[in-house]
């Protein structure tokens, strides 16, 4: 176990690097007078190329930036977390926020001191069982843990890696996805806020020979996807405005089996603070002049539970040009947001935003090319303060990309409802459900048990009824269907969203989740949560 101690100086310097030895085993910390010298830190085969012998076998991921208030949103990261996992030989960067009077490296050794950090930092910081975590404020610090077998370690190549460094750090950072369903040759690309995106994509596509799949750009986030190239980030290494590029990989519903003819009971459990109820009780406001985008399967725009209030927005599915639902998961989500017999907001207008083909999967890209589409239609017809979005979906990995156009869109004011995620894991191993700017909902069951296959952990705000939710179906205008999943507790708190928002007026989207938060029941649910027991209440029943 790991024990912070002071640091011997080795006197060993190049320009603004330098490093020290820790008096603990084999462990050296490369420090920097300020955060130019690291500006970003390019992985993968930069890295490998520099000193093969010190990271072998070659094991990558990057994740970015985790913040989830908008005032520690600043344009240069000054602060990062720095986690080496020996066993896996990996290393993972995160920018972080600490209070000021961190001045030294952090050594995490307990869940407590983890939530001590996160209390006085007033947001979450990532971590995993596993892993190291170190962080320092005022100067950058890397503190690489040596497992390697001694007789194999040359100590001088080590150093001469650790001097060449600066070298390095010019690239763009590079998110590798070691996800088994990546898509080949597909590629995520973040520009810089300040550069102008066609231009970019022109000398991009220019140098792949391709033209760009999607373009982003609201608020702060600008970018593009591309196909049909092997290797963009060789490609693009010398074009300082690329932010960042992360390799494209497919998502999917967090639904799970269907079972027919089961009694759904979603809707009095979140109106009522005690287990048992049959009733719904709400006020008559219900969401309406409210807007809840969809991102999802689409929607059967014509099924009776909507009333003429679900509309079209847009599809982003290759071969699926219309938001027409062919799988049923979105008229099935957009039911519990917002239909007439099955909804939580009975009168919020229903946007279908189609990002999930027929089979119930899509590609990362699609995901941010819908809410690139949401944020910039909630801007344009006047609908910031009103409007919530729903996504029951994710990867099984964390995607940085993805958590930073969800960060975004709750930058630009739109309230996020995202699906934990169905692996019985912590919410950190997905995306999006680990952006902590969105409100990420976990399942309960009838038994105000966390459902099994649930999602759980620091990062989860909420539960709400997932298990046996019957709602809307997309086969015929009166079909109904039952079905299980994070995906299904998910719109019940997109749908209070759209109720507070007419009940209690314009909110934050951040604020919007904490009032969610605020009105649950809590201590309400049984089983391993590792987070708030929090379950969704509307403040209206008995």
């Amino acid at each position: 176990m790991w024990r912070t101690k002071k640091a011997q100086d080795l006197g060993l310097q190049k320009g603004n690097i330098s490093l020290l030895k820790s008096s603990v085993r084999m462990a050296y910390i490369i420090t920097a007078k300020d955060s130019s010298s690291i500006p970003q830190l390019a992985v993968g085969r930069s890295l490998r190329k520099l000193h093969p012998l010190v990271f072998q076998p070659p094991s990558w991921q990057f994740l970015d930036n985790f913040s989830h208030r908008q005032e520690c949103r600043i344009a240069k990261l000054d602060r990062r977390i720095w986690l080496w996992r020996p066993r896996r030989r990996t290393l993972h960067v995160v920018p972080v926020y600490l209070p000021a009077s961190v001045s030294r490296p952090i050594v995490v050794r307990s869940l407590y001191q983890l939530h001590t950090l996160e209390r006085s930092a007033r947001r979450t910081i990532l971590t995993q069982s596993g892993w190291q975590l170190f962080s320092a404020l005022k100067r950058i610090a890397l503190l690489v843990l040596h497992t390697f077998p001694r007789t194999s370690f040359d100590m001088r190549s080590f150093l001469n890696f650790l001097l060449a460094l600066p070298a390095a750090l010019a690239a763009p950072v590079v998110l590798e996805n070691r996800q088994s369903e990546t898509i080949a040759r597909s590629w995520i690309v973040r520009v810089d806020q300040n550069a102008v995106l066609a231009d970019v994509i022109s000398q991009v596509s220019q140098a792949a020979g391709v033209q760009a799949k999607h373009t982003y750009n609201f608020g702060n986030f600008k970018g593009f996807s591309m196909d049909g190239v092997d290797d963009l980030t060789s490609l693009v290494a010398n074009i300082a405005s690329i932010q960042s590029i992360e390799p494209n990989s497919v998502v999917r519903t967090n639904a799970l089996v269907t079972q027919n003819n089961v009694p759904s009971y979603g809707l009095a459990r979140i109106s009522h603070r005690q287990n048992g109820a049959t009733s719904y009780i709400y006020d008559d406001s219900a969401g309406q002049g409210t807007f809840a985008y969809i991102i999802d399967t689409g929607i059967r725009q014509s099924h009776q539970d909507f009333g003429g209030r679900a509309i079209s927005g847009a599809s982003f599915v290759d071969g699926e040009p219309t938001t027409i639902d062919m799988n049923g998961h979105g008229t099935h989500v957009a039911g519990t947001t917002g239909g007439s017999s099955y909804g939580v907001a009975k009168k919020t207008t229903l946007i279908a935003v189609k990002v999930l083909g027929a089979e119930g999967s899509g590609s990362l890209d699609g995901v941010i090319a819908g809410i690139d589409f949401a944020v910039n239609d909630m801007k344009s017809k006047g609908r910031v303060g009103k409007s919530v979005a729903n996504l029951s979906l994710g990867s099984s990995i964390p995607s940085p990309m993805t958590n930073a156009a969800v960060r975004e869109a709750v930058a630009q004011g739109l309230f996020c409802s995202v699906a934990a995620g169905n692996s019985g894991l912590p919410a950190i191993t997905a995306s999006p459900a680990s952006e902590p700017s969105a409100c990420t909902i976990g399942a309960s069951d009838k038994h105000d048990a966390r459902a099994s296959y649930s999602n759980f952990g620091l990062l989860v705000d909420v539960f709400a009824p997932g298990t046996n939710i019957t709602s809307a179906w997309y086969r015929s205008d009166t079909d109904a269907n039952t079905i299980s999943g994070t995906s299904m507790a998910t719109p019940h708190v997109t749908g209070l969203g759209a109720y507070l928002l007419a009940l209690e007026g314009s909110r934050a989207p951040e604020a919007l989740c904490e009032r969610v938060k605020e009105l649950s029941t809590k201590n309400a649910l049984e089983g391993t949560l590792l987070s708030g027991n929090r379950l969704a209440y509307n403040g209206n029943g008995a």
